[in-house]
């Protein structure tokens, strides 16, 4: 998978020794270069390039949003080259090059498949310059290794066992009889998320691998299971014409070298309707298709729909769907779903014959020319997989509901050797598919399809609820761009909207923001405008370091007066300096407000505030909330500064510092002022020590509070962790009236010298309320100790909780328990079977 925020940048080799006259000339050229930019860095401070704004607030605004004092840069729009769209140009290397800028203009989309095909011929011409130019930088080490970038059951036992469950209820706790909670963990309302867990409140469904099971929430009672097909082995190990990767989420069988196992990866609950969102088929359906395929992960998503009219009578399939691309996300509004998924472009495919040490004996120009003939007739046939992978699900002729191919890059800086860098794995490597059903229409699923080419395969998505079916979901994708204030290229987030109406998804808002987001909570919507919280710390300078590179002049006379080393071709110096990037390090963390275009107006989103310079220096956002225009915000690196925001009035109204951080915050009261957080003790110098659980109060927003917290962990030599820090379905917090609950969450312990003593794999209960704190409820253990390492299998349940009527069922590994929360006693546990054929993954316990 290409993700080129990922990859780790190769740096340019020293350069070789000259002859002195050249090194005087190119010194003096370095010190004019070096003195401009030092003019600009003055004149940039002078005038001022941040966004001031105020942290003290009288009180939490409740008006409209207080623009900026400053315009920040924005999308252009003014004064476009002819065709109405702004353009980035590229000539003289191997191929001229001429792409869209992300912009408003790529959302009028295409009128037919030949303008598609142009802009899919040009991303992969930007793509072959850029690894031909790398060749030619990069000395013969470097170039051998090029990068791409990346990321039958029985039932349950109802015997009671001690060792299962952990201490007695305190007095004290608060009575959960008769308490029920089972929804999703969801960050919007009306907005129902993909999980590998629902329950309708009869029954629950649980993915386990190739199996779903299904019981009965109150008893624990076996009801059916439904096991995914077998898959037939194949040949197929990938797409684009040749080689390839094993799909993700693969079980591999050890009796064949290569022998995928299909896995439910998530469900959606939808009416008498289950949707299964499965990985593993894309070999088998690649081999029955027989053709080539532009993407390594191409119709790697099943959608499969199971009748829950009557799960005791069986769950029959009703329909199911092969898609195109590798299962992201799906979020469901009312019964209609809509499911995002990655088609990556295997483009590394079309360079196999281009590497440099296969040309030794040919010059710079003699390479490019070379290296040309070669792809040219790689690209038409390569730009026709791509075009058939991006309109597999529309009727032939016809395109999806996407914005035209971009570079996304709103503005590019002087220096094209940056935009070659940050753009090294190509200026699009995935294709974002969106695909909208309704899975309680009998027959064969109707599917909408839209979807947009994105820099890489990295980002998360949300969506609001707008209306009875209908809403905007956005993609945030990672991306580069040109920053004016630090003159250099940084990361950013490309934001892209499409508005949702039934199963009719189109291109409506477009976006970019400084920085990346590191979690979909980090981006929210409310009253017509869309935040978004970021940090950046990493930009490269637009002009940095000299690099030689190997000179067009054909003779390669040049090489008698260059040093020679043994297994090595030399290096010809050109006369002119070329400019190579390199990352600079720095931390900005901001929370920026965009106004949203109104419904069916399709248009750019307008900054209108940005509270900047959030966190101390070195500090990385870790967690964000957005309620209404209330707003927090979590940074660490030594210390946890903990921010109210008025998001009202873009300003932070409150700051608190206490050591450690929290990676998750749920609020636990009506107006959102008394917040649980989830996250990682540390000492005063940052060492982390393990999980901590918090009770902030903010009811002062000027003056927020810890009330609580406690750790996990009481003994040094061992060491905590919870998925909940990531993965924040994890989290269940059980109301029992405002500001007084229950916080159910999984943990791992593990001891460092006790060896097969003092390990622990379960869930820790807390009680939570203003007046009482946090105090441990309960501890349900899922392992014992002597059992916490062992080969068991590739099977594996997710760490979910659910409360039926005052007893919690937690989920973990292999195992399902039910305890009464208000005795501790087990109900029932559950251990579920291994599997029967053989497998060399193996998962502890």
């Amino acid at each position: 998978m290409n993700n080129n925020d990922d990859e780790e940048k190769v740096m340019p080799p020293e350069q070789p020794r000259e002859e002195e006259s050249r090194l005087r000339k190119r010194s003096l050229w370095l010190a004019l270069w070096a003195a401009l930019v030092a003019v600009a860095l003055i004149i940039g401070l002078s005038v001022g390039l941040t966004h001031p704004v105020s942290n003290e607030p009288d009180t939490l605004g409740s008006s409209n949003i207080v623009p900026t004092t400053t315009t920040p840069p924005s999308l252009p729009v003014d004064n476009p080259p002819t065709g109405g769209n702004n353009k980035f140009e590229s000539k003289g290397k191997t191929f001229d090059v001429r792409m869209n800028i992300f912009s408003p203009a790529v959302l009028d989309g295409y009128l037919n498949g030949e303008e598609l095909r142009t802009d899919l011929d040009q991303s992969v011409r930007f793509f072959v310059n850029n690894f031909i130019e790398q060749q030619l930088r990069y000395n013969e080490e470097q170039q051998r290794f090029p990068v791409p970038e990346e990321d039958g059951f029985a039932g349950p036992t109802f015997e009671s066992d001690s060792s299962t469950t952990g201490g007695n209820v305190p007095e004290s706790s608060p009575s959960a009889d008769g308490a029920t909670d089972f929804d999703t963990n969801n960050q919007e309302e009306g907005v129902d998320e993909a999980d590998s867990v629902k329950s309708d409140g009869t029954y629950v469904y649980a993915a386990y691998g190739d199996v779903l099971v299904v019981w009965e929430a109150l008893t624990g009672t076996f009801v059916v299971n439904y096991t995914l097909p077998a898959v037939e082995k194949t040949t197929q190990g990938g797409g684009g014409g040749g080689g390839g990767f094993p799909e993700e989420d693969m079980v591999m069988d050890s009796m064949y070298p290569y022998n995928p196992k299909a896995s439910i990866h998530a469900i959606s609950l939808e009416n008498d309707r289950l949707v299964l969102y499965v990985k593993g088929y894309g070999p088998e359906v690649k081999e029955q298709m027989d053709v080539e395929f532009a993407c390594h992960d191409a119709f790697s998503t099943r959608i499969i729909v199971l009748d829950t009219t009557a799960p005791s009578q069986g769950i029959p399939v009703l329909t199911e769907k092969d898609i195109q691309g590798a299962f992201r996300d799906a979020r469901c509004i009312g019964p209609k779903c809509h499911v995002v998924t990655s088609c990556n472009f295997d483009l590394w495919s079309l360079t196999n014959e281009l590497y440099r040490w296969n040309f030794q004996d040919l010059n710079a120009t003699e390479y490019r020319g070379q290296a040309a003939a070669i792809v040219e007739p790689k690209i038409a046939k390569y730009v026709n997989l791509m075009y058939e992978a991006i309109t597999a699900h529309v009727d032939d002729g016809d395109i999806p509901n996407m914005p035209k191919i971009s570079l996304w890059q709103s503005t590019v800086g002087a220096n094209e050797n940056v935009v070659a860098e940050v753009n090294s794995g190509g200026a699009i490597q995935a294709f974002l598919g969106l695909i909208s059903f309704d899975p309680t229409i009998d027959g064969e699923l109707e599917l909408g399809s839209a979807g947009v080419c994105t820099p890489s395969s990295w980002g998360f998505t949300t969506a609001i609820k707008t209306d009875d079916d209908d809403g905007i979901l956005v993609f945030a994708a990672r991306g580069w761009d040109f920053i004016p204030e630090v003159n250099g290229t940084g990361q950013t987030t490309y934001l892209m909207g499409f508005g949702l109406e039934g199963t009719d998804a189109k291109p409506a808002l477009i976006g970019s923001v400084p920085g990346y987001v590191q979690s979909e909570r980090a981006v929210g919507i409310y009253d017509g405008h869309l935040r978004v919280a970021t940090t950046i710390d990493v930009w490269f300078d637009d002009m940095i370091d000299v690099m030689p590179v190997e000179s067009d002049g054909g003779t390669g006379d040049e090489t008698d007066s260059l040093p020679i080393v043994e297994g090595k071709d030399p290096v010809i110096a050109v006369d002119e300096p070329v400019f190579w990037p390199r990352p600079r390090n720095v931390v900005q963390n901001q929370v920026i407000i965009l106004k949203i275009p109104p419904p069916g107006e399709a248009s750019a989103l307008e900054e209108v505030a940005r509270i900047s310079d959030l966190g101390e220096e070195g500090e990385l956002i870790q967690a964000v909330r957005y309620f209404g225009n209330i707003g927090y915000a979590v940074t660490f690196n030594q210390t946890d500064p903990f921010y109210v925001l008025d998001l009202a009035t873009a300003t932070v109204v409150g700051e608190l510092k206490i050591t450690g951080f929290s990676a998750y915050l749920h609020s636990i009261n009506a107006n959102n002022t008394l917040l649980v957080g989830v996250g990682e003790e540390a000492d005063n110098n940052g060492a982390i020590l393990g999980i901590q659980i918090s009770l902030f109060d903010a009811s002062d927003p000027k003056n927020p509070k810890l009330l609580n917290k406690t750790t996990v962990e009481e003994d040094q030599d061992t060491w905590s962790s919870s998925d909940v820090t990531f993965d924040f379905q994890a989290f269940r917090y059980l109301p029992l009236g405002d500001e007084v609950g229950i916080v159910i969450m999984p943990v791992r312990i593990t001891s460092w010298n006790q060896g097969t003593i003092g390990n622990f794999d379960g869930f820790y209960v807390y009680d939570v309320s203003r007046d009482g704190g946090i105090v441990l409820r309960m501890t349900i253990s899922h392992v014992k100790s002597q059992d916490f390492y062992g080969c068991y299998g590739n099977n594996r349940l997710p760490q979910r909780s659910l409360v039926f009527n005052g007893n919690v069922t937690t989920l973990k590994g292999h195992s399902i328990v039910s305890t009464d929360l208000d005795t501790g006693e087990q109900r029932w546990t559950w251990e579920l079977p291994q599997q029967s054929d053989n497998f060399n993954g193996c998962h502890c316990w």
